[in-house]
């Protein structure tokens, strides 16, 4: 396995590859690089036999071992898994035989995704997540939707992001807002960072989306992924991001708490990416994004009217009217980076 990693890692050129760094494992490079070994290697690396090796042996080892997923040599097989997934270029003689590369690849990542485990913490659940990133950002829709298993990776992926985002909810509440305290929220916010960031907005960014086939064709496609995959996520996102931030304002105006500067500035940074990236998806069904948030927005203003009444004209800032405050100005965001 090392000695394939350092083949796979060999200056192959100066048009070998993309931005990032190959066989790194991590939200910020998913997805970003690619690797273009000469025709010549063609002979040595054989690509869809390991890819079907590999994905065959990281199977027979969950098996026998369903409990540790994360050892050294799992670990391994999935980096290499990762890289193999950047591979582009002319070691492939034609379009046929890279979309047959192509499918082998979405087939075996279907088949780990269906056994990640979101009850504890894991590396599994990232390196799968990443591969997915890679391939998409690799093959992109216009191989990638010719491909049976398209539809249950989507669908898996929606699956997986709606239960994270349920649980990252959850855990908030049982926590009273206090989100220092969530034991599995950084994991949580990594893997939704891979899963939205790096496949979801890459996907609805697409320009195979924007402009192949015809106009009627494009807006099917986009309904289809969007019904799939992207609604979903829309508006789970929403719901788990001005929850939570509801929470925490309630938790720090009650305990008289505030953020770290510093910290408050990287968080609001983050913010407004996850919103920009976000909103390029809700865009694919617009009607449907906007009704979500209208939906939301009618239920927080009436609650904010009330509570603010309830103040006799004093405007008193409770807990409850700080956190009916943030959430307001996240759904108005939300709407602002939509449109």
């Amino acid at each position: 396995l090392e000695l394939l990693l350092d083949c796979l890692g060999w200056e192959f050129g100066m048009g070998a590859w993309a931005v990032g760094k190959m066989g790194e494992l991590g939200a910020i490079t998913a997805g970003r690089t690619t690797l273009r070994p000469p025709v010549q290697w063609k002979g040595v690396l054989h690509p869809i036999p390991i890819v079907e090796a590999l994905v065959h042996v990281i199977l027979k080892l969950q098996e026998m071992h369903p409990t540790d997923t994360d050892n050294p040599l799992t670990q391994c097989l999935r980096q290499l898994l990762l890289t193999m997934a950047t591979l582009t270029g002319p070691i492939f003689q034609n379009s046929q035989e890279r979309k047959q590369y192509a499918s082998m690849l979405l087939h075996g990542t279907l088949q780990l995704l269906q056994r990640v485990k979101l009850d504890e913490e894991n590396s599994y659940l990232i390196d799968v997540l990443q591969i997915l990133g890679r391939l998409v950002a690799n093959f992109r829709l216009s191989v990638l939707a010719e491909l049976n298993d398209l539809n249950p990776v989507l669908s898996g992926m929606a699956q997986i992001g709606q239960q994270l985002l349920h649980d990252q909810v959850r855990d908030c509440e049982q926590a009273g807002g206090d989100v220092e305290s969530m034991e599995l929220r950084e994991w949580r916010e990594e893997a939704l960072s891979v899963l939205v960031m790096d496949c979801t907005v890459l996907l609805a960014s697409d320009p195979w989306l924007m402009y192949s086939g015809s106009e009627v064709t494009r807006r099917q496609a986009q309904k289809h992924l969007a019904s799939l995959i992207l609604g979903p996520l829309y508006s789970g996102m929403v719901a788990c991001r001005t929850r939570m931030a509801a929470l925490e304002e309630h938790y720090l105006v009650s305990h008289h708490a505030e953020l770290d500067e510093d910290k408050e500035d990287i968080l609001a940074s983050d913010q407004k990416e996850e919103m920009e990236g976000i909103s390029t998806v809700g865009r694919l069904d617009l009607a449907t994004a906007l009704a979500s948030l209208a939906e939301r927005h009618a239920h927080t203003m009436p609650r904010l009217q009330a509570l603010w009444g309830e103040g006799n004209g004093q405007n008193v800032i409770t807990a409850e009217t700080a956190a009916l405050l943030e959430e307001a100005r996240l759904l108005t965001l939300y709407v602002s980076h939509l449109l």
